[in-house]
């Protein structure tokens, strides 16, 4: 493969990959605001607290990144939580995003329809 295949590959537009980004970002989102919440944020610290638990994903694949920041966060904060109950809360919030996110589709096609 020539180098103008591989960029074309690599900035070929993939629904599915973009549909799973959002996913991710809105569960991050949904994980960083419950984990605010736990740990009493308001307002604007609550929103800085979400962009941080949305940034810590960043840093290497997959979701031990971000599990490792919250479990940190809510032990300094002195609030008990297992690694299975916050691996379960994530999975809760994917559910929930994978939905919302749909919904937003489908309401968007629905918008391009009429």
């Amino acid at each position: 493969m020539n180098t103008d295949e591989q960029v074309k590959d690599i900035f070929e537009f993939d629904p599915d990959r973009v549909q799973r980004y959002k996913i991710i970002l809105r569960r991050n989102r949904l994980f960083g605001f419950w984990a605010g919440e736990q740990l009493g944020k308001l307002d604007c610290e609550m929103l800085d607290y979400m962009a941080s638990v949305v940034q810590s994903d960043l840093e290497q694949p997959g979701d031990l990144d971000i599990l490792r920041k919250v479990h940190g966060d809510l032990l300094a904060a002195g609030k008990k939580v297992s690694d299975a109950d916050l691996r379960a809360k994530l999975a809760e919030l994917r559910a929930q995003a994978r939905h919302e996110i749909g919904v937003q589709s489908r309401h968007r096609d629905i918008e391009i329809k009429v």
